[in-house]
């Protein structure tokens, strides 16, 4: 199939478009399926689309999935420069480009929804439309925070932000905002229908008139552009033939579109998820997409993963039982499967008041600690954002190291940015160093020669030179820049590990300073050296050796705007399910706690519901620990 010559040039050309690469098989795949589950054995060979993997959590579904590309690819099933890798944020992004480059696979496109729609209409819009695509805005929230000042909204801007982000990825104009938010029961804590349905009016003209468009625009933009213009479809199509996207339960309506756009009459593609990790309803979500999964496509085969290796069977023992209170389509989950040993009981643990619960909490993590647990094996996680601070600061009053996560990433913190100058510096300076003047049996340098001592002690002393200390401060005001910096050394030690490990050259600073670039663009989030502080959402695809989860009363988990009569039908069953993924990113140890109160003087609370049956008919694997009760103080 030829190129429309309107949409030809270097897009085209550059991704391959229309080229016949056939890939021959290897001989055997040993190496590729030898280590797999049946399971996940299964998912690798089932290269032929449609299908749906239903993965629990810590069941290795990336494993499995990425071994199913490069087994595709090796078999000649898959050409691997048509093979286009979906996820749901870029740090999974970062992390499947990795595995496929391990694979021998580093030409298959690994991108979010976002990045590829970016992608597209950036390269066809102009050809299209005779004009370049708009500019994204890089911070929707400060616009809309912006705007909310002047309209006198005194609602949270992230609120605001994440309330117009649903309308858009649910086709939602402003002028019909106020009655489908009615309509479906949503609701801003500080805001009205009409207030949000005037602010969305007033931020769709401010992107107007500065001729930027957000992210989600991006999507539409995109579906619009495949769906109108056969030409733009026919190229697209052409680029990409075969698909993967991983947490499908995640999936909007139009990133759906956008897919179906891709696909056009095909059916090559293989989608990943866990309907009880289903947690973004909230921001335009739908779960249901998974679960009807065979509906859209009748000849999909449907798959399961259900042999977890993450978890004790005693974490996974109090999250089954919690997750016996979400609703799910009957066959649409899968129960999970301990393969690990028995470890520690689970401990839920009731406190006297806030206070007192997040200081009990600092202690169990320097317990933790003390007995060999590395800070950045440990987290601590929350319903909500308001409950970070106190969090933090308890654990800084017991001596413990935090990183806080959610919050700026981490290669576009400032003091991140002064640290890979300084490091980009110093490489400059010892390459320029060991090419002066070289002798005539020697070939000027052109790499920077084996460090006297190893890259992570180079990078310790770069940042010493720069005032950074090796100790913790004790000034709370100068963690941030000191846990930053020693993600960073740790970083280092990780990269000089993995070149030892494939019997590589020693490296040098200035290919340190090219790898963090790489994890900068791929957006990579590394983790940082302290106790990770994070609101359940932001926990997603994340695992610790020790988890404690905080605030589990009502009200807290499941918040008050889901128990609230105007609440959505969905809103406590998604809560319930939050309170899943958090449980389930524990490893070794979790630990569960509410407060009674709030304060001392405060009205006395409940435990979430969601905790009601294991409080009541405790198995085995539970250490309840209730306030006042004999050995609890």
């Amino acid at each position: 199939m030829n190129i429309p010559p309107e949409l030809g040039g270097t897009w085209g050309a550059s991704f391959g478009v229309g080229e016949d690469r056939g890939v021959t098989a290897s001989p055997s795949t040993d190496d590729l399926l030898g280590d797999l589950d049946p399971q996940q054995r299964e998912v690798a060979t089932s290269v032929h689309g449609p299908v749906a993997v239903v993965a629990g959590a810590g069941t290795g579904k990336t494993r499995a999935v990425s071994r199913r590309i490069a087994y595709g690819v090796r078999v000649g099933a898959f050409d691997a420069s048509g093979v286009l890798a979906v996820t749901f944020t870029t740090r999974a992004a970062a992390e499947m480009r990795a595995r496929l480059s391990q694979l021998g696979v580093p030409a298959v496109a690994t991108r979010t929804f976002h990045s590829a729609a970016l992608s597209q209409v950036r390269h066809l819009w102009p050809r299209l439309y005779g004009r370049p695509f708009a500019d994204v805005l890089d911070n929707p929230e400060a616009l809309i925070g912006e705007l909310a000042v002047g309209a006198g909204i005194g609602a949270s801007t992230r609120d605001l932000a994440t309330e117009i982000a649903w309308a858009k990825v649910s086709n939602v104009a402003p002028h019909e905002y106020r009655d489908r938010a009615v309509e479906q029961r949503r609701r801003v804590t500080g805001a009205d229908a009409g207030d949000v349905a005037r602010l969305y009016t007033a931020y769709m003209d401010a992107l107007a008139a500065a001729d930027r468009v957000d992210l989600e625009d991006v999507l539409l933009a995109a579906v619009g552009m495949l769906s109108t213009q056969p030409s733009a479809a026919r190229v697209v199509r052409q680029r990409y033939r075969w698909f993967t996207v991983d947490e499908f339960q995640d999936v909007s309506a139009v990133q759906m579109c956008l897919l179906e756009c891709w696909l056009g009459e095909r059916e090559d593609v293989c989608v990943v998820g866990d309907p009880r990790q289903a947690i973004y309803s909230f921001a335009g979500a739908r779960p249901q997409l998974l679960q009807t999964f065979a509906q859209r496509f009748p000849s999909a085969i449907r798959l399961e993963l259900t042999h977890n290796y993450r978890s004790t069977p005693q974490v996974l023992t109090v999250a089954s039982r919690v997750a016996q209170h979400g609703v799910c389509e009957p066959g649409s989950t899968v129960a999970l499967q301990p393969t690990r040993p028995a470890g520690a009981p689970v401990v839920l643990r009731e406190c006297a008041d806030q206070q007192s619960e997040a200081d009990e909490a600092a202690a169990a993590v320097r317990a933790l600690i003390d007995s060999g647990t590395a800070e950045r094996d440990i987290a601590v996680l929350t319903r909500t954002r308001a409950h970070v601070g106190l969090i933090v600061r308890a654990l800084q009053a017991a001596g413990v190291g935090v990183a806080v996560r959610g919050a700026t990433p981490f290669y576009e913190r400032p003091e991140v940015r002064q640290a890979v100058a300084l490091l980009s510096a110093a490489a400059r300076r010892t390459s320029a160093s060991a090419s002066v003047s070289p002798s005539p049996d020697e070939q000027p340098a052109t790499r920077e020669p084996p460090l006297a001592h190893s890259l992570s002690a180079s990078v310790q002393e770069v940042f010493v030179e720069a005032g950074w200390s090796l100790k913790r401060p004790d000034a709370v005001r100068e963690t941030s820049r000191w846990e930053s910096w020693a993600t960073l050394v740790s970083l280092a030690l990780d990269v000089e590990r993995s070149a030892a490990a494939a019997r590589l050259a020693p490296p040098g600073l200035g290919e340190l300073v090219e790898h963090l670039r790489d994890q900068a663009r791929s957006g990579a989030q590394p983790r940082g050296s302290g106790v990770t502080v994070a609101t359940l959402h932001a926990t997603k695809g994340q695992q610790w050796s020790a988890v404690l989860v905080v605030g589990a009363h009502d009200g807290g988990i499941p918040n008050r705007a889901a128990l609230a009569r105007t609440a959505g039908h969905d809103a406590v069953d998604e809560e319930q399910r939050l309170l899943y993924v958090g449980l389930t990113r524990a490893a070794d140890h979790l630990r569960v706690s509410w407060a009674r109160r709030a304060s001392a003087d405060s009205p006395t609370r409940a435990p979430s519901r969601f905790l009601a049956g294991l409080l009541a008919d405790p198995p085995s694997a539970v250490d309840i620990q209730l306030h006042g009760a004999a050995g609890t103080s």
